[in-house]
């Protein structure tokens, strides 16, 4: 489009240009990865996800639109407008729940490009944005991990009345609309996040209502993995076992069979977590799991050390005291370069030095689990599992590493990503 000397060569360039991504990204919808050969129509295999038809798409129509007239942009807004809105759901979802590895993000622009082309054709604020992902990226705010940040948009820290406000808008949204799983999630996410800013807020909704709204929702057949992520967090026993149970407690569940998604789930006084948690990856891997193949998911929270609401501490609470201890340490070597607060901020998570900072200790509930009984070779498998107690349950739970061997009882924290609950290493009882 560069090139275009007339109009007509604009539109022509711009046309095909549009085109092509859009071809790309039919592709990379029928490629699969190495476990999910069994899908019918695909046509090649590959290890990652390739947004490039996607990301294209949002390049192309934001060059185009600058290098249209005023006068003729109106059509081609109201032309691509709900392309460019899916494609921005898609991404805003894409990078919250994951990132190309443990240490790295996209490149800066990705996401300027991504937010400046969907204001272009929409007039919204990505910021502003009260959908699920976009919610748990709100706390982020102000945090130099946060994709606005990284993107170089300044946004200033969400208040208590800012979050009050977005949970009272969220309320009505949902009360207009009670059978909207979109609307419901978001309400009830709303209030786990003014939680975790005001434990006491006299806005929030009681956990007992939160419970029903999303036990309803279930029963009618929802399967996303933003409603099974807040059946599991709204649901998950509070009072951890004094001892770790004997070998011969009860087995761990089977996954969740089609036949058994048809019946009633337990009542509020008596859920079953495993369930939700078998659920929650199942309607996982049918979402999302083609596009985070060679991904490394986030953690979105983790069980804190609370009651009701207040327990559930979201990831970017612990991102900021590891960011002040990063800001220290760099000062203290009077070295100021955003690189390498990048690369130590990274570090700390990835050795887990994280877990042995005194105020995240102070905040985090630690727990005890299972390992297998004998370690599997790589070849044997792709994640490690080990069975983390709730009460008296077992539950299946993915580790984010292989854990050690040791027989001594190992302690973990539990997180929870969008596929589930995950758990990472801490060290034993009394360390």
């Amino acid at each position: 489009m560069k090139e275009a000397r007339t109009l007509e060569d604009t539109e022509r360039m711009g046309k095909e240009a549009l085109k092509a991504f859009e071809d790309v990204e039919k592709k990379a919808e029928r490629e699969v990865g190495q476990n999910m050969m069994e899908m019918a129509g695909t046509i090649s295999i590959s290890k990652t996800f390739n947004n490039r038809g996607r990301f294209g798409f949002i390049q192309a129509a934001q060059i185009f639109l600058t290098k249209l007239p005023r006068q003729k942009r109106g059509r081609y807004i109201q032309n691509l407008k709900m392309k460019i809105e899916a494609k921005f759901d898609f991404f805003e979802r894409y990078l919250t729940f994951s990132q190309p590895d443990g240490t790295a993000t996209e490149p800066h622009y990705f996401w300027k490009d991504i937010v400046l082309c969907y204001k272009m054709y929409t007039t919204e604020k990505a910021a502003e944005s009260v959908s699920f992902p976009g919610l748990l990226e709100a706390l982020n705010r102000g945090l130099f991990t946060s994709k606005g940040r990284r993107a170089g948009f300044v946004k200033a820290e969400l208040t208590v009345p800012d979050l009050e406000r977005i949970q009272e808008d969220l309320r009505t949204a949902y009360e207009a609309d009670p059978d909207n799983v979109q609307a419901a999630e978001s309400y009830v996410l709303s209030n786990i996040i003014l939680g975790q800013e005001m434990h006491d807020s006299p806005k929030l909704t009681p956990l007992s209502e939160l419970q029903a709204i999303i036990n309803r929702l279930l029963e009618t057949g929802s399967k996303t993995p933003e409603l099974h992520l807040m059946a599991v967090l709204l649901f998950w026993p509070e009072e951890e076992p004094e001892a770790v149970p004997d070998e011969d407690d009860e087995e761990v569940e089977p996954q969740a069979t089609e036949d058994e998604e048809s019946q009633s789930l337990e009542l509020l006084s008596n859920p079953d977590v495993k369930r939700y948690v078998a659920l929650m990856e199942k309607a996982y891997m049918t979402s999302d799991a083609k596009y985070h193949r060679g991904r490394c998911l986030l953690p979105l929270f983790f069980l804190g050390k609370g009651s009701g609401l207040s327990r559930w501490i979201h990831k970017s609470r612990l991102d900021k005291i590891v960011e002040n201890e990063v800001n220290n340490e760099l000062a203290a070597e009077s070295v100021q370069s955003a690189k390498k607060k990048w690369k130590l901020f990274c570090k700390k998570w990835a050795d887990g030095d994280v877990w042995k900072i005194p105020e995240i200790q102070d905040m985090l509930l630690p727990i005890r689990v299972e390992l297998p009984d004998s370690p599997k070779t790589p070849q044997e498998h792709e994640e490690e599992e080990v069975l983390a107690y709730a009460r008296a349950k077992k539950i299946k739970i993915k580790t984010n590493r292989e854990p050690n061997s040791s027989p001594c009882p190992v302690l973990f924290y539990l997180g929870f990503t969008i596929q589930g609950p995950v758990v990472f290493q801490v060290g034993t009882p009394g360390q």
